[in-house]
């Protein structure tokens, strides 16, 4: 399952990954771990935390997804510090996903730091240029090229 993902992560083609997850969750049944990382996906940064520290995981090679997925939830949940932090950890562990380096970048962004944040948006866009999480940093270029054109 985080294999799924981390294809996704750092591809931003969903056809390949979303194929392998119906198909995954058509399956009859999960294996604990599975079904545990969906259950603890589905409630929050909280949860996964709690699973992420469990000794379920221990020795799994694919952490840095599970790192990963907590930065975007925590993220999404108004608490950037920890955010940054994580997916950290994840690049750490795979310096190919591109979606932690947009997500570092709109951290900096919010934060006005704007050097920071287009050299990460940049550094996703050399390991994918269409990966569709650049699409709003994209959106945003083009805004401030026609808006600002004398910064350009």
């Amino acid at each position: 399952v985080l294999a799924c993902f981390e294809l996704f992560y750092q591809t931003g083609d969903g056809t390949y990954s979303d194929q392998l997850m119906n198909r995954l969750k058509r399956a009859a049944t999960y294996d604990a771990k599975t079904k545990q990382f969906f259950d603890a996906a589905g409630r929050g940064s909280q949860a996964l935390r709690q699973l992420r520290g469990s000794n379920m995981f221990a020795g799994y090679r694919k952490l840095h997804v599970m790192d990963y997925l907590l930065g975007d939830k925590l993220l999404s949940e108004g608490d950037p510090e920890q955010a940054h932090r994580f997916h950290t950890r994840a690049l750490a562990g795979n310096p190919w996903l591109v979606g932690a380096y947009v997500n570092l970048g709109r951290i900096h962004m919010a934060q006005f730091d704007s050097p920071s944040a287009w050299e990460l948006f940049r550094a996703a866009q050399r390991i994918s240029p269409t990966h569709r999480d650049l699409r709003p940093v994209f959106a945003l270029e083009r805004k401030l090229v026609n808006d600002f054109p004398n910064f350009f």
